[in-house]
């Protein structure tokens, strides 16, 4: 991350402090303990961790008061006991509960979802993956974003962008993505606006196939995060769906579906679920992946993916990476 963030932890050292610690090095943070610097002059944090014991269920009335005088405020809890899932969010994405085993790894990713800046709407328009001024173009363009809902990134290789990842946000019918070689115009003509099933789907495929190709690949998730809609190309990118609360819970998804008659399908969306779309190579990565995907979520499971993604690789790369919070 090119910004200098601090995070100020409450509690003393601890093994759970010390595998922070790491994480914040790994990102380029600086760890601030509240006791170290407990005066006004000190730099106001990006974030606060907390490490919640075992069997104790309230917080501080100081930390409830920083929180609540600032609303912008992200709290990452360390719980030192197993949660229903290895990661859980409440108020909206604005608290993330992380259970043990607390490895530097797992809060590295769980930080980097914290940190991630949060996204406006689009304003009804199809924003390509773009890279900072100072990326060379032959390198991976990519952005990550988090709503109340959900985190997404957003990846592009330079040899693929002719076939770039584009997101599309709003209020009422929630975020798209699309990996298609069409105009951004052509994406919004033919994917609805709303998820919402209807017995219009085989039109809307027919329509979408026509507009965009038969390579196109879109994904949206409502405004509500309840549900997901794909339509998947007919070869070319791949769709996997990782959840802690689904069987599989890595499930190839582009295979299973590959000798289906139809391209567009619907999934009920839950929290936990991690989307991956790509037009890159996976061959040998599977096994990472998953674990990157069910033990970090989202952000894990993207650096695993643009690590093994080189930018002058034979295939053009492009995806989407999705977790529902």
């Amino acid at each position: 991350m090119s910004e200098a963030w601090t995070v100020q932890v409450w509690g003393g050292r601890s093994a759970a402090s010390a595998a922070l610690a790491a994480a914040c090095e790994q990102l380029g943070a600086e760890l601030l303990y509240r006791g170290d610097a407990p005066d006004a002059s000190s730099p106001r944090p990006a974030l606060i961790a907390a490490v919640l014991p075992a069997g104790e269920r309230s917080l501080s009335a100081e930390l409830v008061e920083q929180l609540d005088t600032h609303a912008d405020l992200c709290l990452l809890l360390l719980c030192e006991e197993a949660l229903v899932r290895p990661a859980l969010s409440i108020q909206h994405g604005r608290i993330v509960l992380l259970e043990t085993p607390l490895t530097a790894s797992r809060i590295e990713a769980r930080l980097r979802l914290l940190l991630t800046p949060r996204c406006a709407e689009s304003s009804g328009k199809w924003l390509p993956a773009e890279a900072s001024p100072e990326v060379a173009p032959s390198s991976i363009a990519h952005q990550r974003f988090r709503t109340t809902s959900c985190w997404f990134a957003v990846f592009t290789a330079a040899p693929a962008r002719d076939r770039a990842a584009r997101w599309h946000s709003h209020a009422r019918s929630g975020l798209s993505w699309a990996l298609s070689e069409a105009t951004p115009d052509a994406a919004a003509a033919a994917w609805a606006a709303s998820p919402v099933s209807s017995a219009e789907d085989a039109e809307l495929e027919r329509s979408s196939s026509s507009m965009l190709g038969p390579d196109a690949a879109l994904v949206q998730l409502d405004r509500y995060a309840r549900q997901w809609r794909f339509l998947l190309p007919n070869e070319g990118s791949r769709l996997r769906i990782y959840s802690h609360q689904r069987l599989p819970r890595a499930w190839d998804a582009g295979r299973a579906l590959a000798s289906a008659r139809t391209r567009l399908f619907r999934l009920a969306a839950a929290p936990g679920d991690v989307v991956c779309v790509t037009t890159a190579a996976l061959l040998g990565l599977e096994s990472a992946l998953e674990r990157a995907a069910l033990d970090g979520g989202g952000p894990a499971l993207f650096q695993t993916l643009i690590t093994h993604c080189p930018p002058a690789a034979p295939q053009p790369a492009a995806g989407v990476v999705v977790e529902v919070l």
